[in-house]
């Protein structure tokens, strides 16, 4: 059979999902072809798609072998090593490409994002830069210097960048996307985020929703749509809902994201599944498909616009009802999500208007935080240490803002210090970034303990050992990181805005019966560091004594929890059985 027969035979089966059978046909045309590029690249694809990236690297790496000088299978070889997390090896086949041919564009994207990946920011950049001098103007490329931009801490002029690229590009979903997620870490006015939310809105198609499969009676099918059902924030905040699933439900998961290695919560939420479906690979056509073959009743997005998310396979509305949870600190502005969960204290009334979708307020609390098995037992930091304040969020989140309050802070509570842990501070350039601006805001560097990203899940949390106090972020405020604080015994003191993003930390303090930390104003928050640095005994009760307390509060009734969650959606199903709001 001819060459060129065989691969059209393997990329029509791939086309119609037997991915089995387009393998075989690829392998076969290597064997008989084995000099000719083409099979293995095809082959190489194929392998991808299948998840099968250790053997898409090795037969890419053969093409690479057969073809000296060639940027093309290098490009290929580099974008497998980076789904394999292999960033630096990625880098440098990408590297290897442009000493090949210096005008090989591909080269410059992935060479941004490998770098980025790798925790090289300054590397990153300056690939965008060589690469926009080459092609001016290209849009991907000023995305993913965007993109960088944020990674490297200098959100400001990564907002700068997306608004430029949003008004070049008023179709561009992507685009408007991020630059919705980077206005979540910025002091803007309200009307920006309006206007940015309601580009994103005005760019997806009206598509009228197609048919969908007959529903099960006396069977309700919960979907749910992540990336995160893993070793992950989102999947620590989900296990309470899989655990408590109602006997006369259903659920079907679509995730978004291959795993490459073993995950003990992603198991835990796959043996509660009915159906689980692998879709990172699936085309948004594949995966509207694919839900509504399912007949789900609910689907539930825990992305947003964060990584994974696939917000555009839901355009044409693949289920009746879609609602909107856990992960995005903010609207969608997606047409088809209608709902979205919160609660009072994260979203009080009036702030409907920040929103495309109606709120779902599930009070007390929007979040039930379910502990990790492994955590060590908390302790005071050693007697002769100095006083210590935390901040384990995000370093994107610590705004200039954030900067004037924890140098008042630092200031009320003489020889104090300020221990800071995200994984961004393993980049060098990051690292003297954010010491340069704590430097400018009268925190010198001598009182600042910067830690990067942690192996285990142990050692992260024996971090909180050495915080007595931790502060939480503005206008952005921790999630997680306030949960694995007060599980630690670690006080967290946080000051609510207006926005959701900004008001979290105090609805998780008030769920954990910690209200007592949530300032009236960020004028109040010095006075109150300097109580509790002043109160030893105080610190230490509460961290003796936290996981009792937290046990004994909403923020860990995982029941509860699940009762108010799972009767909004039959709400939100079957309008008028009754409401958890």
């Amino acid at each position: 059979m001819s060459l060129p027969t065989l691969l059209r035979q393997a990329r029509s089966a791939a086309q119609a999902g037997r991915l089995d059978r387009a393998i075989a046909t690829a392998e076969r045309a290597c064997r008989e072809y084995p000099r000719q590029p083409e099979p293995g690249s095809l082959l190489g694809f194929l392998l991808v798609q299948a998840g099968r990236i250790p053997d898409a690297i090795a037969v890419f790496g053969q093409v690479v072998a057969a073809s000296p000088g060639q940027p093309g299978p290098l490009n290929d070889l580099a974008n497998a090593l980076v789904l394999a997390h292999r960033p630096a090896e990625a880098a440098e086949r990408w590297r290897e490409a442009l000493r090949c041919d210096l005008s090989y564009l591909p080269a410059y994207f992935g060479l941004a994002q490998a770098c980025s990946s790798a925790g090289d920011s300054a590397a990153a950049l300056a690939a965008t830069e060589e690469g926009l001098a080459l092609r001016p103007g290209w849009p991907e490329l000023e995305l993913k210097r965007a993109n960088v931009l944020e990674a490297a801490g200098r959100l400001p002029e990564a907002a700068t960048a997306l608004a430029a690229l949003a008004t070049q590009l008023p179709q561009q979903t992507d685009v408007l996307a991020r630059r919705l997620t980077v206005l979540q870490y910025l002091d803007r006015p309200a009307a920006e985020h309006t206007q940015a939310l309601a580009a994103y809105r005005a760019a997806i198609p009206p598509v009228p929703p197609a048919a969908r499969a007959t529903r099960s009676p006396g069977l309700f099918r919960l979907g749910v749509i992540s990336a995160d059902l893993r070793t992950h924030s989102v999947g620590y905040f989900f296990s309470a809902l899989a655990t408590h699933l109602p006997a006369d439900w259903s659920l079907t998961v679509y995730s978004t994201l291959a795993l490459t290695t073993a995950d003990p919560l992603r198991e835990r939420c796959r043996s509660r599944a009915a159906a689980w479906h692998e879709v990172a690979t699936m085309t948004d056509a594949a995966l509207d498909a694919r839900i509504r073959a399912d007949g789900i009743d609910v689907l539930v997005d825990l992305a947003g616009h964060f990584a994974g998310n696939r917000l555009r396979a839901l355009d044409r509305h693949p289920a009746p009802a879609i609602v909107t949870a856990l992960g995005y600190p903010g609207s969608t502005g997606h047409p088809a999500v209608g709902w979205r969960v919160t609660d009072s204290l994260a979203d009080p009334p009036g702030n409907e208007a920040h929103y495309t979708e109606q709120l779902l307020r599930l009070d007390p609390c929007f979040l039930c935080y379910t502990p990790p098995e492994n955590a060590p037992d908390p302790a005071l930091p050693p007697p002769d240490q100095p006083f210590t304040f935390g901040c384990f969020n995000l370093a994107n989140k610590i705004s200039d803002r954030c900067l004037v309050v924890w140098s008042q802070i630092l200031a009320a509570v003489p020889g104090s210090q300020l221990l800071l842990k995200s994984g961004a501070l393993a980049d060098p350039t990051v690292r003297q970034h954010l010491l340069d601006r704590l430097a400018a805001h009268g925190i010198e560097a001598g009182k600042v303990i910067p830690l990067p990203f942690t192996a285990t899940v142990e050692e992260h949390f024996a971090c909180y050992r050495r915080v007595h106090v931790a502060l939480d972020t503005l206008p952005y405020s921790g999630t997680t990181t306030t949960c694995e604080a007060l599980w630690m015994g670690v006080p967290v003191l946080t000051v609510p805005g207006e926005r959701h993003a900004s008001r979290v930390s105090a609805s998780l303090l008030h769920a954990a019966g910690c209200a007592e930390w949530v300032a009236a104003a960020p004028e109040a928050l010095p006075a109150l560091a300097a109580r509790l640095a002043a109160s030893p005994a105080e610190l230490a009760a509460f961290r003796s004594g936290a996981r009792d307390r937290l046990r004994a509060s909403p923020l860990l009734d995982a029941p509860r929890y699940a009762e108010r969650w799972f009767q909004a959606l039959r709400e939100v199903r079957d309008p008028g059985t009754g409401s958890g709001r």
